[in-house]
């Protein structure tokens, strides 16, 4: 008995280019925030004379990282329809999970951890993105 052949595997939809466009501009806002907000934090914090202009620069780079993380959440809807990377997919995950979990989680020595995991994840998922892209 002859067996069917297999149907092929439909075509994944491409991003165009402004798509694309959206999804990178989106996650290098997130990115470039989260890094401020790093900078700022552990390299200007306690310098002496700069202690309230390093509380400011934090304030604005967590708003910068917002809403970045805002506009990437919506690239990253889009994008679900393309075949993502698997590990690309659960560092995000991990990243959006852990950003909650400071905003809405634990307080004191375990926020911090969390913290720290958060921005762990959030440069491991830029290296799955550009690793992506190659």
């Amino acid at each position: 008995m002859r067996r069917k052949p297999r149907p092929r595997a439909k075509a994944k939809a491409k991003p165009g280019r402004a798509g694309r466009a959206f999804y990178l501009g989106s996650f290098g806002l997130l990115l470039l925030g989260g890094l401020a907000w790093i900078f700022s934090r552990y390299a200007l914090e306690g310098h002496e004379g700069l202690g309230e202009w390093a509380l400011e620069s934090q304030f604005w780079a967590l708003k910068l990282h917002g809403a970045g993380a805002f506009l990437f959440l919506v690239a990253l809807g889009y994008s679900l329809a393309e075949n993502r990377r698997k590990l690309e997919l659960a560092l995000l995950g991990l990243a959006i999970l852990s950003g909650w979990l400071i905003y809405y989680g634990p307080s004191g020595d375990l926020r911090d951890r969390v913290s720290m995991a958060h921005w762990i994840l959030g440069l491991l998922s830029a290296v799955a993105l550009a690793w992506g892209l190659a």
